[in-house]
């Protein structure tokens, strides 16, 4: 067959890492990819362009916040962010407050060090934005210096991928988002006129631009986008003409307002809010897991649970839930997010529906009135509750099914293996670039399982 040899000429283009962000979405959009040290690491969680849309007070702009705020504090203290609100409402204090009590968050001034930077339209008209990400992109692509190593080597040379250093850009939202042409048509006419017609097709021809030139700008610079939009519905003026559904998991005429359906086929990854309701004991009327032990106030509305679907997804399945746990006072709470989907899948902890604990953790006692504030004072809970509830999903997609086991066998055997579970507590689950140095090191839950079926042993422990 070598006299039918054919090249192309060029080289496959190599993997692009993309940032852990925990919460449930690392392992329904993310991939395992083995390490120079066999070890296993998860590519995934946020890909290079997110997309979350939802209705009013589905708290979209609290998770913008946790995954722009989560990807910088994993990516280093060199990783910079950029938030353009169209809607004029971001507050500086109020957005600093959701990352205080995040204690996987390290850097809790980010929004007043320079990190951060939050300009509006009244600084920035919509294209004087776009032009400044793509100028400071540019740069950072061009400079040579601002380059990271990552955990992930090359099939082809074996040698680990470099990139350039991180950065995040966040729009909330784009349904509000304007141009300064579009602005001044419209303020030079009359509501309602006709002469405001052509304003609104130069927006959407700019917009429609714009978001067109998202994905190369993304993944030449190494930055994150994450964009928000308002879910609304398409007014049928023929009412002959029968329903259109954009993709199967959107509902007939839903349509993100303001914006082409070309968001929808660009974006990596589309995170739609389906429902949101207050967590609540039905018998108390206060939040169903109080935030401190004995403190249950009635009619407090703060604890609420957001049900997520992926629209759609280049990097995993569409149609998938992951149903988060929101305070409006301290924002996205992961590990209760987390916990839920043990809960709700029935896997990884032991114990009665009132009492129970974690097969890793076994002295931790846990019932609904104090696990959210042992969550926030024990960290090796935190990472227990992580480990299940990552091995959870993948046993819910299938994932893995020569491995798979329950988190009682599993304990075991690691315990009859030689492994002190303490010191696999003591690790993080998610990569970063070998330029942070890091205290813990790095364990996955597709490590742990491996571990527990005798198939691997860490790189880092003593022999």
């Amino acid at each position: 067959m070598s006299d039918y040899d054919f090249d192309f000429g060029i080289d496959n283009r190599p993997l692009r890492p993309m940032p852990n962000i925990g919460c449930g979405f690392d392992i329904p959009c993310g991939t395992f990819i083995t390490g120079l040290h066999g070890e296993n690491i998860l590519n995934g969680g946020a890909p290079p362009v997110i997309v979350v849309a939802a209705g009013p007070n589905c708290y979209k702009t609290l998770l913008l916040i946790f995954i722009m705020t989560t990807i910088m504090n994993r990516m280093g203290d060199f990783t910079k962010g950029l938030l353009y609100d169209t809607e004029e409402n971001a507050f500086t204090d109020s957005l600093n407050r959701l990352i205080q009590d995040n204690d996987d968050i390290i850097d809790k001034e980010m929004f007043y060090n320079g990190r951060i930077i939050i300009t509006d339209k009244i600084a920035l008209s919509g294209e004087e934005f776009f032009k400044l990400c793509q100028t400071a992109m540019d740069a950072k692509t061009n400079n040579k210096k601002l380059i990271i190593t990552t955990p992930f080597p090359d099939p082809k040379t074996n040698i680990l991928i470099t990139r350039p250093i991180f950065s995040v850009v966040g729009i909330d939202s784009l349904s509000e988002f304007t141009t300064k042409a579009s602005d001044n048509l419209i303020d030079n006419s009359e509501l309602g006129s006709s002469e405001q017609l052509p304003a609104h097709l130069k927006l959407g021809l700019m917009k429609n631009n714009m978001i067109g030139r998202i994905p190369t700008l993304a993944n030449r610079s190494n930055t994150i986008f994450v964009m928000t939009g308002q879910v609304g519905y398409k007014i049928n003026m023929n009412p002959m003409q029968p329903n259109v559904k954009t993709m199967p998991a959107m509902k007939q005429d839903e349509i993100v307002k303001g914006c082409s359906p070309k968001l929808h086929v660009l974006a990596n990854i589309t995170w739609a809010a389906r429902a949101t309701k207050v967590l609540e004991n039905r018998n108390t009327k206060s939040p169903e897991y109080p935030k401190i032990q004995g403190v249950e106030i009635e009619n407090d509305k703060d604890l609420n649970l957001v049900s997520y679907t992926t629209w759609r997804s280049k990097v995993g399945k569409s149609n998938l839930f992951n149903h988060v746990v929101v305070s409006q006072t301290d924002g996205v709470l992961p590990t209760m997010t987390e916990l839920l989907i043990l809960k709700d899948g029935e896997f990884g902890l032991s114990g009665s529906q009132q009492n129970y604990f974690s097969p890793l953790l076994p002295d931790v006692k846990l019932a609904r009135t104090v696990v959210r504030s042992k969550i926030d004072n024990n960290e090796k809970l935190r990472r227990a509750i992580n480990f299940s509830s990552e091995i959870c999903q993948m046993k819910q997609l299938g994932l893995y099914p020569e491995l798979m086991m329950d988190m009682e066998p599993l304990v075991q055997k690691l315990v009859a293996g030689g492994y002190n579970i303490d010191q696999l507590l003591d690790t993080r689950g998610y990569w970063v670039p070998n330029e942070v140095s890091h205290p813990k090191q790095f364990l996955s839950s597709l490590d742990l399982l491996k571990m527990a079926n005798g198939t691997y042993k860490p790189y880092w422990m003593k022999t």
